[in-house]
């Protein structure tokens, strides 16, 4: 049984004051006479005047008091859960890896709390529990309460910030249009799809955890310098503990020298070091506090891949100009000759077994009046978005035919003036082909940054490529893809091996990537998603009080003794009216 109306039970109040009333008697009068037997025989009064007395019982008493109860009953609205009634109710978890400070001590017994009273909607409930990302499986279905929240104790939040839209679409298309959906969360959300109830498990509280990783590649020396940023969420001073934990395997590990920082409200501290010869691992470690995931940061030496590439221009002015364009890229070997190099830096027209860079050598250098004054424009591409090529004078590009693979990335007038170009070796291998529609020496390609960034970006698409292991440091759940072919299964180690999902490990700690034995990446996840580590606006909070009355007036049926008990009142008030 459901009310319609509770907030008409305060009527009962009038029963108190029906009762006040009746405790009043009347004051006395004085009637001045000259023959007592004249007087009327009258019951006793009061002779006090107007003051409480003994409550006398009388038919109207209790009449009005009856009729004070139909009263509120009728404004109450009471309604009875029919048989048949079926309610669907989905809840949502936040995702969010920050629920995970609330997930021991809040969130079990908010939602007892707060779903208990739904078993009351309807004659049987049927439960769904899932979260917010969408990509993990469901959590519970089925009808029991119970097992409901003893499954939550095995839910882990990993996820940064996210949109949960997706997961409540998804969860109101399961339970249709007349069923209710939750999001369980620990901040107030900006937006959330309509008729959706909202319950908050959050509360605010002081963290302080690392906030960003830099860590440069060795040395001469063998020493790789690193920085770390600290950062104190709070309003309030705080002061924590750091040490940090060398993984080396060649000698037992020592006990950490432990250093004090001290923190301002909102301030950010940085640390920095270096990783001594030898050591390829380590994990800076902050004093623990409620939210323990950015307490630790977990880093190794970064080991990028190597290219190769050899230059077999035949203009040694175009040697000299490639060998200065590409010594500014990163981790790049460039030799004139190499059995197997990655990168061929040669003329248009000449077959190449690789990834190549291939330039026009038409206009001889300081032809002035070669140069062509149509303006370069770029097609959308990753490779030339968000450069300046206005710049860039060239002379008219050379004539290049695409074909339907190929992808235009510069343009002069109506002629490509650079493109993609992706081949197939005769091993079945794929390569690409960078072809530049010009000559450098005959336009301002050695002057304009643009060009560099180019290259730059070209050459890294090919280290992508490239099959060789490599060593580096990522944040947690972070996406993490080989572009090559796979050869065989490749799997995820961290304490355990599982199938590679294409993302990195959602929890901190370092990893490994092989396909079947072979090594394709050692690295590092740290936490670095700092709006998940400020608790400041986290709050508790229930937004499904609405939505719950909704509920149970939609599994619910009106009294069907209404008319009767309007019959009632009617016959009290008129016996009341007629028995003093």
């Amino acid at each position: 049984m459901q009310f319609a109306n509770p907030a008409a039970l305060y009527a009962l109040l009038a029963l108190p004051v029906i009762l006040a009333i009746h405790f009043l008697q009347q004051r006395s009068r004085r009637v001045r006479v000259s023959t007592l037997f004249l007087l009327d025989h009258a019951a006793p009064v009061s002779v006090a005047g107007s003051r409480f007395q003994r409550l006398r019982q009388s038919p109207s008493l209790w009449l009005q008091l009856l009729a004070a109860c139909i009263v509120t009953w009728l404004l109450s609205e009471p309604r009875w859960v029919r048989e048949n009634s079926r309610q669907a109710i989905a809840i949502v978890l936040d995702s969010s890896v920050s629920m995970s400070a609330f997930q021991a001590d809040a969130l079990e017994p908010t939602l007892s709390a707060t779903l208990t009273p739904w078993l009351r909607t309807a004659k049987a409930v049927d439960w769904l529990l899932i979260e917010s990302d969408s990509r993990q499986p469901t959590l519970y279905r089925g009808p029991s309460l119970s097992d409901l929240l003893a499954a939550l104790p095995a839910w882990q939040p990993t996820r940064g910030t996210h949109d949960p839209t997706e997961a409540l679409l998804l969860a109101r298309s399961i339970v249709k249009a007349t069923g209710t959906v939750l999001f369980v969360t620990d901040q107030p959300p900006s937006h959330l799809p309509a008729e959706v109830g909202v319950i908050g498990i959050g509360q605010p509280f002081s963290n302080v955890g690392f906030a960003g990783l830099e860590v440069k590649p060795a040395t001469p020396d063998g020493q790789s310098a690193w920085s770390v940023l600290v950062r104190n969420h709070s309003q309030e001073p705080q002061s924590r503990d750091w040490w940090i934990a060398w993984q080396d395997p060649a000698s037992p590990a020592a006990a950490p020298t432990k250093q004090t920082l001290s923190l301002q409200p909102g301030q950010t501290l940085t640390l920095a070091g270096a990783l001594p010869k030898g050591i390829d691992q380590a994990v800076l470690h902050l004093s623990p506090d409620r939210f323990s995931i950015d307490d630790s940061l977990p880093f190794c030496r970064p080991q990028p891949k190597t290219l190769i590439a050899s230059i077999q221009l035949s203009d040694p002015s175009l040697n000299q100009l490639f060998s200065q364009l590409l010594s500014a890229l990163d981790h790049l070997k460039i030799t004139s000759s190499a059995p197997q190099p990655d990168l061929v830096i040669t003329e248009i027209g000449v077959a190449t077994p690789t990834h190549a860079i291939q330039i026009s050598t038409g206009d001889s250098a300081g032809s002035v009046s070669s140069l062509d004054p149509t303006p370069v424009l770029a097609d959308s591409h990753a490779l030339t978005r968000d450069l300046d090529w206005a710049s860039l004078l060239t002379p008219a590009a050379t004539d290049l035919t695409l074909s339907t693979l190929d992808q235009p990335l510069l343009w002069k007038g109506s002629r490509p003036l650079a493109l993609i170009r992706p081949d197939t070796q005769e091993d079945g291998s794929s390569t690409l082909r960078l072809l530049l529609g010009w000559n450098p020496l005959a336009s301002s390609a050695a002057r304009n940054p643009a060009v560099l960034v180019l290259l730059h970006r070209f050459v890294e698409d090919l280290r992508q490529r490239k099959r060789q292991p490599f060593t580096a440091n990522f944040e947690t759940d972070q996406p993490l893809s080989f572009d090559f072919p796979n050869k065989a299964p490749r799997t995820l180690h961290t304490t355990t091996a599982v199938p590679f999902r294409q993302r990195t490990p959602v929890l901190p700690g370092f990893f490994e990537v092989k396909e079947d034995t072979d090594l394709l990446l050692s690295a590092a996840a740290s936490f670095g998603d700092t709006r998940e580590a400020d608790f400041s606006r986290a709050a508790s909070f229930d937004e499904t009080t609405t939505l719950r009355r909704q509920s149970a007036l939609r599994q619910s049926e009106v009294d069907p003794f209404t008319p009767v008990w309007l019959l009632g009142l009617i016959a009290c008030l008129l016996a009341s009216w007629h028995r003093p």
